[in-house]
């Protein structure tokens, strides 16, 4: 029997430096691994975790799994690099061996943060950066310091134009490229530094927080960036029109690109315009094209009618769009889009709704949201902080067909209603009695019984032109009596009815 006495006594001359350093770098790869891990979902860890761990293929894991989060949340990892106590830094500061051993192994040295702040990255830690990445895959952030985006800076723009000095002869190491600065006029010119070649590119992301104009470097006809990687793109909106002006092909040079964010754009002086023309036929270079989100761009309303102009997207997002830009926008879509998200757009022109998933934020009562609703295809609804849904358009979802099908958004199965108090529950209440009532007759016709009950209800597919709604949702409406909200709860099978704002919900 083995006692305490017996048990080996540990080398007392036996450190941390007397492990061989092959052993350390295999800890530390373990290390890096666990660092770019932390961030991924259980089932992208057992996916890498189960890949040699020399392999590159868990960038395309970790990219694509960024991608899609950057899309559903419009945020990217910026702040991710900015602390020194992360991996590797961490450990480089341990001592001498360590940090020979770190710097050894470049695919440790891919994550590259450059600051452009008042304290910003020395130009040398930058190179730095850059030659212990060496010819690897590298991704870059160009960004400030959180709380930093507050202050003046008037040297922004001279740091950002060195930094591009050393990161534009390395774009085709770039496997994703990121600036968040302050000033729209500190971004680097787009069709300045933006040329040859980068095949490693997947995502390049371009914004600021102030949007104060810039520099107008005129048409360049020569320019030429290729980026045959790239999947995701978000520019601000003068850099993407001045490369519209430059090439109307430039996006062919991206075969492979999926989602298009703009934003912000405001003419500063009568030849300052972006052509809604000129912008369309650029975007039937995008084939593979699937999202389109367009913000606060003031388009010149060069395009004549009928549109012959198209593109093809499935997911489209508008907001803050003038004149009749919406309109166009969504008659120049070839396909039928699975989804619409439109904010604060004019309704000038626009007379259908296409999507299955239907979102309207802030559409102020001037438009006449019945022209639009008689060609409404959602099957799920969302209305936001939205006065001009009321009791007229309430009304009008009532109206049907002599076949009985409804004139207005005959597909709706689900409504969600938010901060909105235009309408009043007894209208709602007709709404929802009528469709219930045409569906039930509908499936009557079609030899399925239902009996009226909620949780009978059978399958939307039977019904479509005169959906009876299966579920209702309202937060921060007009006061409920008792009545309406038992009529409700009898006769719509998800429902829920709150006075409270649906914003005081989300806090």
């Amino acid at each position: 029997m083995t006692n305490a006495h017996s048990l080996p006594v540990a080398n007392p001359g036996v450190t941390i430096k007397s492990i061989p350093p092959e052993i350390i770098m295999h800890i530390f790869k373990y290390v890096y691994m666990a660092h770019r891990i932390s961030k991924m979902s259980p089932g992208h860890f057992f996916l890498v975790n189960h890949r040699k761990i020399d392999s590159d293929d868990e960038n395309d894991v970790y990219e694509s799994m960024s991608r899609a989060r950057s899309r559903r949340s419009g945020k990217t990892n910026g702040e991710v690099g900015l602390s020194t106590t992360l991996f590797p830094f961490a450990l480089a500061y341990v001592c001498k061996q360590w940090r020979d051993i770190v710097t050894s192994e470049p695919r440790f040295w891919g994550h590259i943060v450059i600051l452009v702040d008042t304290q910003c990255t020395p130009v040398d830690v930058v190179e730095a950066k850059f030659h212990k990445s060496r010819n690897r895959p590298i991704q870059v952030i160009v960004t400030r310091r959180p709380g930093s985006f507050d202050e003046e800076d008037p040297l922004e723009k001279e740091r950002v134009d060195t930094v591009m000095t050393h990161l534009a002869p390395r774009l085709h190491h770039c496997r994703t490229l990121r600036f968040n600065v302050l000033r729209r006029s500190s971004l680097p010119h787009f069709c300045q530094y933006f040329r040859g070649e980068a095949p490693r590119l997947t995502m390049l992301i371009i914004q600021c927080q102030v949007h104060d104009g810039g520099e107008d470097v005129g048409v360049q006809p020569e320019w030429l960036f290729s980026f045959r990687a790239l999947t995701d793109l978000v520019l601000d909106g003068r850099s993407f029109r001045d490369a519209c002006r430059s090439r109307v092909d430039w996006l062919a040079q991206s075969p492979t690109l999926e989602s298009i964010t703009i934003s912000h754009f405001r003419p500063t002086r009568p030849s300052d315009t972006f052509s809604l023309h000129r912008f369309l036929e650029v975007l039937t270079h995008a084939p593979r094209l699937t999202c389109l989100d367009i913000v606060d761009i003031e388009f010149d309303d060069d395009l004549p009618m009928p549109i012959t102009l198209r593109f093809t997207a499935s997911t489209l997002t508008f907001t803050d769009l003038r004149g009749s830009a919406l309109a166009k926008l969504l008659q120049a879509n070839r396909s039928h889009p699975e989804a619409l998200d439109v904010t604060r757009c004019s309704f000038d022109g626009v007379d259908f709704l296409p999507g299955y998933y239907l979102d309207l934020t802030s559409i102020d009562p001037e438009w006449d949201l019945r022209v639009p609703f008689e060609h409404c295809s959602a099957g799920i609804l969302a209305i936001f902080s939205s006065s001009g849904f009321n009791d007229d358009l309430l009304a009008f979802m009532t109206i049907q067909h002599a076949q009985g099908t409804f004139v207005a958004a005959p597909f709706m199965a689900e409504l969600s209603i938010n901060d909105c108090t235009a309408f009043s529950p007894e209208m709602l209440v007709k709404m929802v009695k009528t469709r219930r009532e045409a569906g039930r007759r509908a499936m009557r016709a079609m030899g399925v019984h239902w009996d009226g009950r909620n949780h009978t209800m059978p399958s939307m597919d039977y019904v479509d032109g005169c959906r009876p709604l299966h579920s209702l949702s309202v937060s921060g409406g007009p006061e409920l009596s008792e009545e309406h909200r038992q009529w409700f709860i009898d006769n719509v099978p998800g429902f829920d009815w709150s006075t409270t704002s649906s914003e005081a919900v989300s806090k």
